[in-house]
Formats: C-alpha cells, structure tokens, sequence
C-alpha cells in the first residue's frame, strides 16, 4: 500500500468513525492492512482520535468560522502527521493532505487547507492555556471539560492527570496461553517476554493474530488486568458458573480454563450475534462446560431459579474510562447522561444477581471504568439495598499501573 494510499485509508476511517458514528475497530476491520503502511493507517487513525481536540486547538485560531467536518478531519490527521510523527517531512503531509482535499467537498478546500497548513508547519505549536487549570488539562489532552473535572475531583489533579496522559498512548499487547486448548501450535516465538508481576501473562508481539497459535486458540489476547478478573474471581473445578454479560467470551474461557474444564459455565448476553461470539470461542478453545444464553441480564431473576449457581461474574456494561487508549472514539461521543443511564443498569444487574447467588459464595463485580460512582458508589449502594452481602475483596487497577487498561473489581459474598 503506497503512502498516499494509506493516507487515504485512514481519511476514509476517520470519516466513517466521526461522520458515521461507526466503532474504530470495526472501521479498521473493514479495510485490508499490510506491513508498514497498514501501521501507519492504524498509527494515524489512532492518534488523530486520541488527540482530536489537541490537533483543533493548534489550527482554530487561523480560521475564520469552523470549516466543514470533513476538511477538519484532514487538518487534524495533518497535524497528527506533523506534530507526533516526526520521520514524515512537512512537505509530504502537506503534498498529500492538499490531495485529499482536492478529491473532498469538490476541491473546494484545496486552497484553504494548503493556506491554513502552511502558516501551522510555520509556527511553534499553540501553548494550551486557560484560566482553568481542568480546561487546559482537558485540551492537552483531548478529554470532554466534565471528565477531566470528575476525574480530578475523584483522584486530584496529579494522577488525573497522569490517567489522561496515558490515555493517548498506544496500548500494549498482552495475552495468554490457554489451556483448554488442544492445538500442538508453537507459542514461544509470539511472545517478547513474560510479564513478572503476573506469571500466566504474556507481552505478545505484534504479528501474533496471523499465528496458527491464534488462530486455533492456543493464544488469547486479552489485556494485562483484564485477565486478573478470573484470579480475583477464583472460580474451582466443578462450580456452577454464572458470567452474566458474557461476551465476547474472552474472561468466560478463562474462567473455564481456571476450572480445568470441568463443571458448568452459564454464559449470558442480550444480542445473539454477540452469544455467537462466546459459541465461536468455546469452540476454538475446546471449552466444552459452556452453555450459552441470550438473554436480558437485568431480568435473570425471574428465568433462573434462586440460588443457583456457586459463583456470579458480572461484567457490568460501563463507560469504558479505563480502556479510553484501546477505544479513543468512546471519549469523543461519552456524555454525563450515558454515565446516569449506566448507573441505573449496573443496578438492576446486581439486584438481579443478588438472588441468583447461594448462600456463603459471591457475585465478582467487574467494569472497566475507574468513575468511582460506577465502582465503588455502586458497592456501596448495593450492600445497602442487599445487608445479606458483604464486600469482601476489591481492587481498582489503574491505567498508571503495568502500562494496562483500567479496572474495578469487587468480591461481595452472600452471609450464610
């Protein structure tokens, strides 16, 4: 794929994520990526997202009135190109961002975008300064003004901060062996190095999706902390397993690995093409306990039996703060009423958990999110509404920590 190609790829992806409302990953998906250049579509595609407001910011002070969406994501992928990637030289972004613009809305842009570019690549960047300390760490580093102030409130300005900063860097790519797996597939060469802190972790390379490993199963990939949630979890062989809002399926086989295969997995979702998902993995895993469901979670209680299963994980749908850096096009849509909507469907999803569960074992309260009123609030809430339980375990992996995604996780146990 020639350069200008690519250029034109990612143009095409962009517009279909902000124009389209379509998801990154399954933009990416829809379009062939090879070696080099298919890195530097997902580099620019990436990185246009993650600091949107930033790249704005430097050229909104050179316009007159906001030019139309389309021309502002060719200013802002140029300015992505200009500012982080420094082996591409300005005569080159701006030689073939005036191209794209020839071929967008007319040509009637070509000038304005040649103009507008060149007075940027001219200038030292735009210092990011307002008389709100949270606006101007909201700007640098591409967050809505009310995330970065909730953020800062909840954890102080220091680590909120270092949470947004690490936002926009690129994620590691982590995995694991499972063992269900009967695949004979070699995975030592997939790997640069086992992860100390937690021993069944792998830092996989970056070709391992085209692995035989991968694509039998052998190899999981799946982030560094969200694999802590089977281990917090500790699910044993012979359980009667209830993972509630199931897929993709990734934590249901693991959870399946940690049970030797052996007892029976519950797997749960509302949409049948995702529960396909979770079918689709069973099977390339060889998990065989796994039965699956489609099925609204909130209303489980009135399907299922009482106190039916020995452990419960509920991997509640969330606002997805902790995984911003996988999923950049999230901070560019996420709003306070998502936040309010969420919380009422965290709370029906434990209410129905809570009855599911027996005596003397616990639900596993999961999200990947580190608002505290989608975390620890919720905990709270819930043993007020439910004094049979109790909290006993809880972590909050932050993204600041082993370079991984952010995550919540609470043990509440039902008193015997």
């Amino acid at each position: 794929m020639p350069m200008n190609k690519a250029r034109d790829v990612a143009y095409q992806i962009l517009k279909d994520v902000i124009l389209s409302s379509k998801y990154v990953n399954i933009a990416l998906k829809e379009h062939v990526l090879e070696g080099s250049e298919g890195n530097l579509v997902t580099q620019i595609v990436y990185g246009t997202l993650q600091h949107e407001r930033y790249l704005a910011y430097q050229w909104e002070d050179l316009v007159v009135k906001q030019p139309k969406p389309s021309i502002g994501i060719l200013l802002n992928m140029a300015m992505y190109q200009h500012v982080f990637l420094s082996k591409i030289p300005d005569y080159a972004i701006i030689k073939e961002t005036v191209d794209l613009a020839k071929k967008a809305e007319k040509g009637q842009y070509a000038n304005f975008v040649n103009a507008i570019l060149r007075k940027l690549f001219a200038r030292p960047l735009r210092p990011v300064v307002f008389q709100q300390k949270h606006m101007s760490l909201a700007v640098e580093t591409s967050h809505p003004d009310w995330l970065t102030h909730m953020l800062i409130k909840q954890y102080g300005y220091d680590l909120a901060s270092k949470i947004l900063h690490i936002n926009n860097q690129p994620p590691k790519l982590y995995g694991r062996e499972q063992k269900t797996s009967t695949s004979q597939a070699q995975v030592s060469e997939l790997w640069a190095k086992e992860v100390d802190l937690y021993p069944d972790s792998l830092l996989l390379k970056k070709d391992v999706l085209s692995s035989q490993a991968f694509k039998e199963g052998k190899i999981i990939i799946q982030d560094l902390h969200s694999q802590q949630v089977a281990v917090f979890m500790d699910p044993q062989p012979n359980d009667c397993v209830l993972d509630m809002c199931s897929a993709p399926g990734t934590k249901t086989m693991h959870i399946a690995d940690l049970m030797n295969n052996q007892g029976e997995i519950v797997a749960v979702d509302l949409h049948a093409h995702r529960i396909e998902l979770v079918n689709q993995l069973a099977a390339k895993t060889q998990v065989n306990i796994v039965k699956t469901l489609v099925a609204d979670a909130t209303l489980l209680n009135q399907l299922v039996e009482p106190d039916s299963f020995d452990a419960i994980l509920l991997d509640a749908p969330c606002s997805g703060i902790g995984v911003f850096r996988r999923k950049p096009d999230k901070k560019r849509t996420i709003s306070p009423n998502d936040l309010d909507e969420l919380q009422k469907i965290q709370r029906q999803l434990l209410s129905s958990a809570a009855t599911l569960v027996r005596k003397g074992k616990s639900i596993t309260y999961v999200t990947c999110t580190i608002n505290r009123k989608e975390n620890e609030k919720q905990v709270e809430w819930f043993l007020h509404q439910f004094p049979d339980f109790e909290c006993v375990d809880s972590r909050l992996l932050l993204p600041t920590e082993d370079d991984a995604d952010g995550f919540y996780m609470a043990k509440l146990r039902k008193k015997t």
